[in-house]
């Protein structure tokens, strides 16, 4: 059985494109979501989903160290979340926003993700964006969405190899 997870980032208080990527995600089935910053605080009411988030740069919760990341495990997998890249914890996924550019590569077995951002029409040359990550106990598919399109355009699946 899969896990569903819906990820998004760097909101920036635009809470139009983050409702409609929240109705796209529970479209895709997304049973849980992720917010990687800035403004994390967008999701805290009205979300119809269970939400696990972290503060961005511009968030006062910023400032405190001990809140910049967060490790969770969904289906064998360890989910780490901090909004930038260089303050990201361990883990065989590792989400982060900041960037508002959309990214996910795999780096041995691990999966490397930056859901893009829902700030604005266009943001550092990118459409707004959210990632879907389907996870069972071999295989973690990340899917990544411009919002208001019903077809990923980066698709990137990570398999557990068998113990040696």
């Amino acid at each position: 059985m899969s896990t569903l997870l819906g990820v998004v980032s760097d909101s920036h208080g635009n809470h139009d494109f983050l409702s409609y990527a929240v109705r796209m995600l529970q479209g895709l089935g997304a049973e849980v979501l992720l917010h990687l910053g800035d403004n994390a605080l967008d999701v805290e009411s009205g979300i119809p989903l269970p939400v696990y988030s972290v503060p961005g740069k511009f968030e006062p919760a910023y400032a405190d160290v001990s809140k910049r990341t967060l490790a969770l495990e969904f289906a064998g997998w360890k989910v780490a979340m901090s909004h930038v890249f260089a303050e990201l914890p361990e883990g065989d996924i590792r989400l982060y926003g900041h960037t508002h550019v959309p990214a996910a590569e795999s780096m041995g077995e691990v999966l490397r993700l930056c859901p893009g951002h829902l700030k604005s029409q266009q943001d550092k040359g990118e459409q707004p964006s959210f990632a879907l990550l389907e996870l069972d106990n071999l295989t973690a598919a990340a899917r990544i969405f411009r919002l208001g399109c019903p077809e990923p355009f980066v698709r990137l699946i990570l398999t557990k190899g068998p113990p040696c």
